[in-house]
C-alpha cells in the first residue's frame, strides 16, 4: 500500500510508499503553479501565498523558496490518501503501462506493488531469477502459484537462493525464435491453466521493448490488443514495462489506448498524469 495525493489544478497525481519522498516530489509539483508568486524585492527573495495573506522574504534564495514550497505544502497535506493501492484507479484490474528501465529500483518497486495482490502471478520475462528472488525478498508469502514464462535459453542457470520445496513455481521455457502470435498463445494457455474463479491474476510483462524491436508497429500494436483481451477476460491486473526513450515515444503513441493508466517510476515514487 502506498500514500496518494492528486493535483486538483492538473492531471497529476503521485504514489509513493514513502511519504516523505512523496511530499518532497508535491513541493516541487506545487511551486510549478505559483512561481508567479515568487519575486524580488529590495535585493530580496519575496513570496506571496496564493491561499492565504501569508508572505516571507529572505536573502538567501534557497531558503525562501524552500519556505514557500513548505508553506503550500500546508495547504494541501490534509489531502494526502493512505493505504492507497494504485490499481483503485482503474478499478482493481487492468492494464498498467511503466516507465522506467526494466533493470531498475523504479521498476522493482512497481512489481513488488502489483504483483503483491495476485493470488496466481505470471511473468514474462528475461531474467527469471531476478524476479524469484524479487517476490521471495519483497513478498509476505508466495503467491498460491507463480508462473514465469522466458525467453532464456537457460532458465534458472544462477539459481536464486531459495528452497522451493513449499513454493508453487513452475518455469516455462520459450523458443528464442517464437513471434509474438506463438507467445500470445502459450500466454493464454498458461492464463486458461491457471485461471480459478474468485482468484486474482498479476500479470508482469517485462519484454514489451523487445517486441516493438523485433516487429513492426501493426504487429506489435495487433499482439497487444489481443493479449489485452484476453488478460481482461480474467480481470487480470497486468503491468507492461518498457524504458522511457524518446524513440519509443512514436510506437506508445499508437498502443497507448491499451493502457488504463500509465506511470513513470523512479525509485519509490510513481507519477501519472491522469
Amino acid at each position: 500500500m502506498v500514500y496518494k495525493w492528486h493535483c486538483r489544478r492538473c492531471r497529476f497525481t503521485i504514489w509513493s510508499r514513502s511519504h516523505a519522498k512523496l511530499a518532497s516530489q508535491l513541493k516541487s509539483h506545487l511551486l510549478g503553479h505559483y512561481t508567479d508568486s515568487v519575486s524580488k524585492k529590495n535585493f530580496r527573495l519575496a513570496w506571496e501565498c496564493p491561499h492565504c495573506e501569508m508572505e516571507g522574504q529572505t536573502h538567501d534564495k534557497e531558503t525562501g523558496v524552500q519556505e514557500f514550497k513548505d508553506h503550500l505544502y500546508g495547504h494541501v497535506e490534509e489531502r494526502i490518501q493512505s493505504g492507497i493501492h494504485i490499481a483503485d484507479d482503474i478499478g482493481g484490474s487492468g492494464n498498467v503501462l511503466v516507465k522506467a528501465p526494466i533493470e531498475s529500483t523504479g521498476a522493482d518497486n512497481a512489481r513488488t506493488h502489483f504483483l503483491s495482490v495476485g493470488d496466481i502471478v505470471v511473468i514474462v520475462t528475461n531474467h527469471p531469477e531476478s524476479r524469484l528472488r524479487l517476490l521471495d525478498e519483497n513478498l509476505n508469502q508466495w503467491p498460491e502459484r507463480t508462473v514465469v514464462i522466458t525467453t532464456k535459453r537457460r532458465p534458472l542457470e544462477d539459481p536464486p537462493d531459495i528452497d522451493f520445496s513449499d513454493v508453487p513455481v513452475e518455469v516455462v521455457k520459450l523458443d528464442p525464435t517464437l513471434g509474438p502470435t506463438g507467445l500470445g498463445e502459450t500466454i493464454s494457455r498458461v492464463i486458461e491453466e491457471q485461471h480459478t474463479s474468485g482468484k486474482r491474476i498479476a500479470f508482469g510483462f517485462d519484454i514489451l521493448p523487445e517486441i516493438i524491436e523485433s516487429f513492426d508497429v501493426k504487429r506489435s500494436y495487433r499482439f497487444l490488443s489481443m493479449l489485452s483481451a484476453r488478460l481482461k477476460e480474467v480481470n487480470a491486473l497486468a503491468q507492461f514495462y518498457i524504458n522511457p526513450r524518446p524513440q519509443s515515444s512514436s510506437v506508445l503513441n499508437v498502443i497507448d489506448d491499451e493502457f488504463d493508466l500509465e506511470l513513470t517510476a523512479e525509485n519509490s515514487v510513481f507519477i501519472a498524469q491522469t
